[in-house]
């Protein structure tokens, strides 16, 4: 990995001359309740059709083996998400748009046609997302996404040099290095984990060169990848960097594996 990273003694109530289960020597001190603990109610479910449509989207029955960017994948037509978060224990998933309106198209596609992830029919609905944080918000405004372009690598740079810089500030969903190229992307699964990311990383040095990192604009708007291209490559959107240029952000996987499908599609590409 080329890295470079510049006690109190026991008190008995006996022996104090009161009794067990009573605490009253001094106004203030409690007093122990006697009989049976009493029982907290049970927390009521929401009706998941009483929650007014916002920003926040609950998917469920998400397949097991739905990755964090197949989620992102699917919604990133209908605009740019805030954050995800994942329930793996529930197969489910909330997802945070940055803006209302993208929420909706997203919930109207899902109730007229319907979702599907790796084949399976995902369920959506309506959730209630937490108000976004005003550092977030201005973060936003002022041209934050969850998408970071890392310039000046060095030659010899892989994914997981990657992954070790950033996995420390946050969830990334996909990262990927451009062969032959000194740039990579690292997509993370929240706004402000990006911000904080790029703020602790954007000085790092790494293989004796000082990275650049900035923030990458999410494609969306665009048809997500046909069924064909997902099945040559693992599913992601497309990233336009700021300082130019156009690629697809694939999922995490071994460098040689990733080598061999880039070989392979620039293939196909040189034959059409």
């Amino acid at each position: 990995m080329m890295q470079e990273y510049s006690g109190m003694p026991a008190y008995s109530v006996e022996s104090q001359g009161v009794q067990q289960g009573q605490f009253n020597t001094h106004p203030g001190m409690f007093q122990a309740s006697q009989g049976p603990p009493q029982q907290m109610p049970k927390r009521q479910r929401t009706d998941p059709s009483s929650i007014a449509p916002g920003r926040a989207i609950y998917l469920s029955k998400l397949p097991p083996d739905t990755a964090t960017q197949d989620i992102l994948d699917l919604t990133s037509a209908h605009g740019s998400v805030e954050s995800v978060r994942r329930l793996h224990e529930k197969n489910a998933a909330f997802v945070n748009f940055v803006h209302e309106p993208n929420a909706k198209s997203f919930h109207d596609e899902a109730a007229s046609k319907g979702v599907e992830i790796n084949g399976m029919q995902v369920q959506c609905a309506w959730a209630r997302a937490k108000p976004m944080t005003p550092e977030v918000a201005s973060a936003i405004q002022g041209g934050a996404t969850r998408c970071l372009f890392v310039g000046n690598l060095p030659l010899g740079a892989v994914e997981e040099d990657l992954v070790v810089m950033f996995a420390m500030h946050g969830e990334i969903a996909s990262s990927r290095i451009i062969p032959t190229k000194s740039f990579g992307f690292v997509n993370m699964t929240s706004v402000e984990s990006a911000v904080r990311a790029k703020a602790q990383t954007e000085s790092m040095v790494l293989g004796g060169r000082q990275v650049n990192v900035n923030y990458a604009k999410e494609n969306t708007g665009a048809k997500r990848p046909s069924k064909t291209l997902q099945q040559q490559t693992p599913s992601a959107p497309s990233f336009s960097s700021h300082s130019g240029g156009n690629t697809n952000n694939m999922m995490f996987q071994q460098p040689q594996q990733q080598q061999q499908q880039m070989q392979h599609l620039m293939q196909q590409q040189m034959q059409q």
